[in-house]
């Protein structure tokens, strides 16, 4: 039953979320991001509780008051029900709304729309068919997806960013085809720690394979840091001169705080290579 708190409605509740809308919607709809915008948009729509007027479940109540007649002006020249008018202020509002996130090509494809439900009928015509396209092409690139010189936890991002547009567009990726995915994307430094886990009886979890991998280029990096360091250390001792190595054996007793002949008759070549 409508109340007259409704009655006395100027404006939607619904028109409220307009200003704010970017903030949740962060994509005007395009050719390009249907799968994205239309995640966002009925997220805000569900959360606010104005699915409804969209899929039917708050439907468009009786226009007129005067019941079905042969005689259409009648009918039509009879005032509208209480019902029509609050659902009516609700519903262009909620076309004020998506007319908000969309961008020039998408908002020239809804010109005409009556309802929110024609609205978004025409751009899920218009634009859904894009998404069969972006499946496929999204589904190539979580195939070759390639760590390069990217970190582990930057290359596992890439591809859970991948799955989860996937998932938007209804396509269910299993974690074992993401671990298989992970494993052929790294380079040939990283043949060790995929056979290891290849070759296990269970398959490994996601954060185990990211834990593994992370523990792997740990190693990796340490083990690149080694010839450095042993190309620095001989350097060091390529460059040092032993100036005072003559001074443990000379012929010149000033040289020595204790002097001590020496006895043998072997003959001692000094550091500075003299005899």
């Amino acid at each position: 039953m409508v109340t007259a708190a409704q009655l006395a409605l100027t404006q939607s509740p619904i028109s409220s979320l307009i200003p704010s809308v970017g903030n949740t919607v962060t994509v005007k709809l395009d050719d390009s991001n249907y799968v994205t915008w239309n995640f966002q948009i009925s997220l805000l729509l569900e959360g606010n509780g104005i699915m409804g007027f969209i899929d039917g479940t708050i439907p468009c109540p009786q226009k007129y008051t005067a019941l079905e007649s042969d005689d259409e002006s009648i009918v039509n020249n009879s005032p509208l029900t209480d019902a029509y008018q609050v659902w009516h202020i609700h519903d262009k509002a909620l076309m004020t709304l998506i007319t908000a996130t969309l961008s020039t090509a998408a908002l020239s494809c809804v010109i005409g729309c009556q309802s929110s439900s024609d609205m978004w009928n025409h751009l899920k015509e218009r634009f859904a068919h894009m998404t069969r396209t972006s499946i496929v092409q999204m589904k190539i690139d979580l195939q070759n997806i390639k760590k390069g010189s990217e970190s582990i936890d930057a290359y596992l991002q890439r591809i859970k960013e991948c799955r989860d547009q996937l998932a938007i567009a209804g396509v269910v990726i299993s974690d074992e085809d993401i671990v298989f995915v992970a494993l052929r994307g790294l380079p040939t430094e990283y043949n060790t720690i995929k056979s290891v886990i290849r070759g296990r009886e269970s398959l490994v979890s996601l954060k185990e394979l990211r834990s593994q991998l992370k523990a792997e280029e740990s190693t990796l990096e340490e083990g690149l840091k080694q010839p450095h360091l042993m190309a620095a250390m001989f350097a060091n001792a390529s460059n040092t001169t032993y100036e005072t190595a003559t001074n443990h054996m000379t012929s010149d007793l000033s040289n020595l705080q204790a002097a001590t002949p020496y006895a043998s008759s072997k003959t001692v070549t000094g550091a500075n290579g003299e005899g």
